[in-house]
């Protein structure tokens, strides 16, 4: 799959070529053997290698950005001129059809790239003399990312030999599409699914190309935007508390503060929370306490043993549907739990840790039916005798 082909296509000659070719057919003329067809051939590939300088463009320089007229007309570049690495300059970036209504846009850019899967043969660079060509495909460089995204080759999994390097879209069971990189060659009649993580064997995450014609910072389509935007976008795929970080470091990395986007809960559900730590260890000591905004309530899964998340959302619900014994996990130093506990039609048992201290009153020991009461935690510390717990229900 990864070894070069001999391009099928006709190339321009080099002049050592041509000169070498007029030199074979006027070598001898003793007998009177050269022939008008001769002639043609050597004036024909003088035409070809000498252009008048008046007609030349950058269609006419192998490797350099080719224009074409629109986003559909990538097949315009000719097969001589295609070159692995090359850029492509979709002058009016829209398809033909909507440019035919007189429709002009800003140009879109396209670069060459390999890909084993590809539909192009390109050919390995611009020497006159190369004739080895590679597969490739056209993958966008200029415009947003789900715009680049989307101008890459779908991952084939099936029946497909995949080489290392090749990059693919491939779209998670989410939702949202990303690209990945091959690592080492595969020939499976099964490929793997890609996991999205550093630690897949198989891929690894692959940022989208940049243009050397995209615009400046702050600035759309060449025009100042109304704000600034940075974006961090975090691969994280699996079970647990997911957040996006920002670090801030003091001299010599001391004094380290941070900013997190939680966006999935330690069971799992769906977050939308800023939280900061002003004393930032990257350990799960670290105390994140709420930014900006309220936090919505989500639900705790009623079981008979409970075990309430202290690195979770700081505001729960709990229907009962049977007794209850609580705990907790993930205690910290600053950790925070508002418990909503909602009891069904019957009255039921509740349980806590002897190792809670409580403010006020002593731990309840049930809930009526149709009564609800509300638990807080405070944790100082790792331990569950680092929990402060209060309670009150409903009159």
């Amino acid at each position: 799959m990864r070894d070069p082909i001999v391009s099928p296509v006709e190339l321009i000659p080099s002049v050592e070529n041509w000169l070498a070719q007029v030199n074979q057919i006027f070598a001898d003329n003793k007998f009177g053997l050269t022939t008008e067809a001769d002639f043609r051939t050597a004036f024909a590939g003088a035409a070809t290698v000498f252009a008048d300088w008046r007609h030349l463009s950058v269609k006419r320089v192998k490797g350099a950005t080719y224009p074409v007229p629109y986003l559909d007309n990538l097949g315009l570049v000719p097969a001589d001129y295609r070159i692995l690495g090359m850029q492509v300059e979709a002058v009016n970036g829209v398809d033909s059809a909507t440019g035919g209504t007189g429709v002009v846009a800003p140009p879109v850019f396209f670069t060459l790239q390999r890909n084993s899967a590809g539909d192009v043969d390109a050919l390995l660079n611009p020497d006159p003399d190369t004739i080895l060509t590679v597969k490739a495909s056209y993958v966008r460089t200029s415009g947003t990312d789900e715009q680049k995204i989307a101008s890459y080759v779908e991952l084939p999994l099936e029946d497909t030999p995949l080489d290392a390097g090749d990059v693919y879209k491939y779209t998670f069971p989410g939702g949202e599409t990303r690209l990945v990189e091959v690592r080492n060659d595969l020939r499976q009649p099964q490929n793997p699914v890609p996991t999205g993580l550093e630690s897949d064997v198989y891929y690894k995450p692959y940022a989208p190309l940049t243009s050397a014609h995209e615009h400046a910072q702050n600035t759309d389509a060449g025009t100042t935007a109304g704000e600034f935007r940075l974006r961090f976008n975090s691969s994280f795929q699996d079970h647990g508390l997911g957040a996006t970080v920002l670090i801030f470091e003091g001299s010599q990395g001391g004094n380290q503060g941070a900013l997190r986007f939680r966006f999935q809960n330690a069971d799992d559900t769906d977050a939308a929370v800023f939280e900061q730590c002003l004393a930032y260890t990257g350990t799960a000591t670290d105390t994140w306490t709420t930014i900006g905004g309220t936090v919505p309530p989500d639900t705790v899964a009623y079981a008979g043993n409970v075990a309430l998340d202290l690195a979770a959302n700081p505001m729960q619900t709990l229907v009962l549907a049977g007794n209850a014994a609580f705990t907790t996990a993930n205690r910290r130093s600053g950790g925070q739990k508002v418990l909503r506990i909602i009891c069904d039609g019957i009255d039921r048992t509740l349980s806590f840790p002897s190792a809670w201290d409580w403010l006020g009153t002593a731990a309840p020991t049930s809930l009526a039916a149709g009564k609800k009461g509300i638990l807080s935690l405070t944790s100082f510390g790792t331990a569950e005798t680092d929990v402060i717990a209060a309670y009150a229900p409903t009159a």
